[in-house]
């Protein structure tokens, strides 16, 4: 896997679980 798309997935991942914690609070 590419070193950049492994990053790109990691913000997305830390995106998704800062809404997610925002739509849960």
């Amino acid at each position: 896997m590419d070193q950049i798309r492994l990053t790109h997935l990691r913000q997305l991942e830390a995106e998704s679980i800062h809404i997610i914690r925002e739509v849960a609070a």
